[in-house]
């Protein structure tokens, strides 16, 4: 798109997202992306959605083992979209589970995202299984 800049993300809405909310935002998206489900980048992702479908995981601790064994991949995924450019507020340093709410078809996760800038990022979002 002409006019674009890489240091935010249009949001559906049109509003602008940028810094730590921009970077936690990135790293919903890669942890919940299988590696392999996308064309042309087979190194996109996590194992997290694989680990964490329906039958697979029968309590919270499953859950937080899941996300613990994703977050290498998550660090990479996120490493290989930044540059010298990206802002630190937007550079990937650790993320952590706070909290998971696991009921019969639906997962609730809160997760801590920091920054290199140091800012952390909280983001709470459910999956919903069919």
């Amino acid at each position: 798109m002409a006019g674009t800049r890489s240091d935010v993300m249009v949001l559906g809405d049109g509003r602008l997202q940028a810094g730590t909310a921009k970077l936690a935002q990135r790293a919903v998206i890669e942890l919940l992306t299988e590696p392999g489900s996308v064309r042309g980048d087979p190194t996109r992702g996590t194992v997290f959605a694989s680990l964490t479908r329906p039958g697979r995981v029968a309590t919270e601790a499953d859950i937080f083992a899941a996300f613990s064994l994703s977050l290498p991949g998550l660090a990479r995924a996120l490493a290989r979209g930044e540059t010298t450019a990206t802002p630190l507020e937007e550079r990937y340093k650790s993320a952590r589970l706070d909290k998971v709410v696991l009921t019969p078809g639906q997962l609730v996760l809160t997760v801590s995202v920091v920054s290199q800038a140091g800012g952390p990022a909280l983001v709470s979002f459910s999956i919903t299984y069919g």
